[in-house]
């Protein structure tokens, strides 16, 4: 998704007059750019595919390279992800992505950003049902995985690095689930198995969330990210397995 301002149109207006103007079909246009289209009697042309829909009009306010100088901040706290534009105050329009990245709401990351918290606020009530029945190992592989979707949650910002191997596993094929006619997870299974299987269903929503927010045409621009969730949906399942055979037992309740 780019952005087209009125001083990037005006720049190349400037080199050659056009009478069309051409924008990919998720690229924002600023208020101040659609104006001077208008004004100029220009054309503009969406390309690409006819099942996308493009954003008619934007969203985000003027900023200093809008030519708002008189509003220009002093000392700006956020960063428009978009066009660089520096804010003192968040727009009630748009969320901050990162420490102070600002993108609109609607932007696919902000969902994938949810997302990862709801996924953490997930593993932490599972922690405590683990915690409280004395289940230490399972407890502890759960904060490996909470440890990394906060990772996660920190790499939507670009530049921030971090392995998208860490849960990869060699086994080609794993064990299915017992205990059901089909090897679904069944309410017979218990509240942990199945817990887990709503942690799986939550990553791999996550992971489609990536793919909307990161796929352009054939190209991914974040293909780290997509292959992550994906090695965390099969650890996940592993976890599942590991349950059903036993491997994170109960120990001792925890006294109060």
């Amino acid at each position: 998704m780019g952005v087209v301002t009125e001083a990037r149109i005006r720049s190349e207006y400037r080199k050659a007059a056009f009478t069309t103007f051409e924008v990919e079909p998720k690229d924002i246009i600023t208020p101040s750019a659609r104006q001077f289209i208008q004004d100029k009697g220009i054309a503009l042309v969406i390309r690409g595919q006819d099942d996308v829909t493009p954003v008619e009009e934007s969203l985000i306010p003027a900023t200093v390279d809008e030519g708002d100088n008189s509003a220009a901040p002093s000392a700006p706290r956020f960063i428009c992800d978009y066009t660089g534009g520096e804010f003192t105050e968040k727009p009630d329009c748009m969320a901050v992505l990162g420490d102070n990245r600002l993108v609109l709401l609607t932007d696919p990351r902000i969902a994938l950003q949810e997302q990862f918290d709801r996924l953490q606020a997930d593993i932490l009530c599972l922690q405590v049902d683990c915690a409280e029945s004395g289940r230490k190992a399972l407890c502890d592989e759960l904060q490996k995985v909470l440890d990394y979707v906060r990772q996660l949650t920190i790499a939507i910002v670009p530049g921030e690095a971090f392995d998208p191997d860490v849960f990869k596993t060699q086994d080609t094929e794993p064990a299915p689930l017992h205990g059901s006619e089909d090897g679904l997870p069944h309410y017979s299974m218990g509240r942990t198995l199945v817990s887990l299987n709503r942690l799986r269903a939550g990553i791999r929503e996550a992971e489609l969330t990536a793919v909307h927010a990161y796929q352009r045409g054939q190209r991914c621009e974040r293909p780290d990210m997509l292959r992550a969730l994906h090695h965390l949906s099969g650890h996940c399942y592993q976890m599942m397995v590991r349950e059903q055979a036993g491997e994170f037992a109960s120990v001792q309740p925890l006294s109060h």
